[in-house]
């Protein structure tokens, strides 16, 4: 028996001894060739993205959703200039329209009975003034010739005057004479006294004469003055009714005005893209956007960037993608672009930006004014670290900014 078990045991350690040199011998066959090769490239391909992550460089982009394309001229809204109800409208998507064409009208017939009204009130005070004008005329006129007669009559009683007193100096002289000859006793004391009589009664003409040209003159001015004061009255009446036809001059000017703001014309040539819903009947306010019209000509890019992405970053000249929403990029392909304006300030907390488009590229896509898209710009290139450092410093501060502020120390001891 123990020597069967011997034999038994023998024979298992040959069997295990022939797999093991077996195992040897297929290692040394092998040379470790495989594992070497599968090490090395594994390193090649470490250090070549090692490489790469440190010298190479990626795109950096700028990316929104709210871009559009957009004619180089602006669209133009057409809106009601003042209040009313619509009596008749051609307005119509895709309408082509001149630029002043009437497309609306609202209804005016109020504005042009007041118009009516103003009007035969003009006519009204034209006619009173004109008849005052000619009564002004015809005053002045008789004030004249009543200033000439009055004149006149001024210039004989001086002429009465100057021949009074030439004859009352003569009378003087004359009673002087007789004096001194009746004091020689040469003439009688009745003719020195004749003398003297005719004398005084010249000297009384001549102050009659005075009294009276004094008359005139005042009967002159008083009468001037009350057809001054008429005059004047005349006038007043022709300023003030002046002023009510200059008023209703304004008035009608307005009205007339307000009128033509009825038709409502098309303010640019080009085709209408937008329409209210309007019909005849409807009352619109004053502003009330009707329509809005598109003028023809070439299209660019018009996109809205948060501040923080577009203020130091974006500038003329840069490269840009834009795919439209509704169309499968994958399909038909982006648009390329270029910035050429970037707005200086923030309106309504975004900043504007305006591509240009760099060519007509062949595709399916209609290129319409609003169309709405996503636009990529490019703003920098960057090593893949600087990249992985920006994403990192990010998740860092993002995390910082989550965590609970400290709670104050009171000073106090526990």
């Amino acid at each position: 028996m123990k020597a069967k078990t011997k034999i038994r045991g023998g024979s298992q350690n040959g069997r295990d001894s022939g797999s093991f040199f077996r195992s040897v011998r297929s290692l040394h066959a092998d040379g470790f060739r495989w594992s070497i090769v599968v090490i090395c490239l594994a390193a090649s391909l470490l250090v070549a993205w090692g490489a790469w992550f440190i010298l190479g460089s990626v795109a950096v982009y700028a990316k929104t959703d709210m871009a559009r394309f957009a004619v180089s001229r602006s669209a133009h809204p057409i809106e009601a200039l003042i209040y009313g109800r619509v009596v008749w409208t051609t307005l119509t998507l895709e309408q082509k329209v001149e630029k002043g064409e009437i497309v609306a009208e609202i209804d005016a017939k109020p504005l042009k009975r007041q118009l009516q009204e103003e009007r035969m009130r003009m006519t009204a005070l034209t006619s009173q003034v004109d008849a005052l004008q000619k009564k002004l005329a015809a005053e002045k006129q008789a004030l004249g010739q009543a200033n000439s007669v009055a004149l006149a009559e001024i210039d004989e009683a001086k002429a009465r005057l100057r021949e009074a007193e030439a004859l009352s100096q003569l009378a003087e002289k004359e009673a002087r004479r007789s004096n001194s000859l009746f004091a020689r006793n040469v003439v009688s004391e009745a003719t020195k006294d004749k003398a003297q009589t005719e004398a005084a009664s010249k000297r009384a003409a001549v102050e009659s004469l005075q009294f009276y040209t004094k008359k005139l003159q005042f009967k002159l001015n008083l009468g001037k003055n009350d057809r001054q004061a008429g005059l004047k009255h005349v006038e007043s009446e022709i300023t003030e009714i002046e002023g009510y036809i200059a008023a209703a001059a304004g008035l009608v000017e307005r009205l007339e005005y307000e009128i033509d703001q009825t038709r409502i014309r098309a303010p640019i040539t080009g085709r209408i893209g937008e329409v209210a819903e309007i019909s005849i009947g409807k009352v619109v306010q004053k502003g009330d956007r009707l329509a809005t019209v598109i003028p023809s000509g070439t299209h660019r890019i018009v996109a809205n960037f948060s501040p923080s992405e577009a203020l130091g970053r974006i500038r003329p000249g840069q490269t840009a993608w834009f795919r439209l929403h509704g169309f499968p990029w994958a399909q038909h392909g982006s648009i390329a672009a270029t910035v050429e304006r970037v707005a200086r300030e923030v309106r309504d907390g975004l900043v504007r930006i305006e591509l240009g488009i760099n060519e007509e590229q062949v595709s399916l896509i209609p290129v319409q004014h609003g169309l709405p898209g996503t636009l990529e710009v490019e703003v920098e290139r960057i090593c893949p670290a600087q990249l992985a450092l920006r994403a990192a410093g990010r998740l860092f501060s993002q995390q910082n900014e989550s965590l609970p502020s400290p709670a104050p120390k009171t000073g106090r001891a526990p």
